[in-house]
């Protein structure tokens, strides 16, 4: 396929691209790679998406659940945000490691190593709002039950049936330099605080690039 896929950075890549080496961090991330998207479920503003278990790389498919936002947990709560304009389907991948994306396996969310196929999710922007739904095979993402893996709590999400002003299935992206931050002052410059909305802003034309209620009311 040669369809070209826009990063959240403005940089392209093709579908092939996608399953070549992963890029790993070799060290812990610095302030400048803070630079992604967290995504929050609005009742749940303090527990990010969260992947657990990424650093065992023989693990294929991994935990990815709503957890509290703390200094020792961020690196797996950022993500690079993708999508292709065209189909408007979208991807999330982890910051420190593009191989790691958040996909649908089975109803579930999961985060996956090395997808053999790209992602069926997509989004759904609700009126007059930046909030939005996560749609994959006509079912939307719900928070579910609260569960502790490896003694840390966290809440599971998968796909059940889309209602109406149900907010367990409304989201929100937030610029991860907004939780830098809260965690390390020394982080609040305005050069970070500029980057910080530079990046709300580039949030706000993703979502309209991608919601599917635009497409489908360009249909109608």
């Amino acid at each position: 396929m040669q369809a070209m896929l826009l990063l959240f950075f403005m940089s392209a890549y093709s579908f092939q691209g996608r399953y070549g080496s992963c890029s790993k961090s070799s060290s812990r991330l610095r302030h400048s790679d803070y630079d992604g998207v967290m995504m929050l479920n609005v009742l749940h503003r303090n527990q990010p998406l969260t992947v657990f278990d990424s650093a065992y790389p023989e693990r294929i498919s991994l935990p990815a659940l709503l957890s509290e936002f703390s200094k020792e947990m961020m690196e797996n709560q950022i993500f690079d945000l993708k999508y292709e304009s065209f189909s408007k389907k979208i991807w999330l991948e982890l910051k420190k490691e593009r191989c790691i994306e958040i996909a649908d396996v089975h109803s579930s969310l999961k985060a996956v190593r090395m997808k053999i196929s790209p992602s069926s999710i997509y989004l759904k922007r609700l009126p007059n709002s930046m909030k939005f739904q996560l749609i994959s095979e006509d079912k939307c993402l719900t928070v579910g039950n609260e569960i502790k893996y490896g003694g840390t709590s966290g809440w599971t999400l998968s796909f059940t049936d889309c209602k109406d002003n149900n907010d367990l299935q409304t989201f929100v992206m937030i610029p991860s330099l907004k939780g830098l931050m809260k965690i390390n002052g020394k982080a609040r410059t305005h050069r970070m605080i500029r980057r910080m909305y530079d990046t709300f802003r580039r949030i706000g034309k993703i979502i309209g690039v991608v919601d599917i209620a635009r497409l489908r009311r360009s249909l109608h």
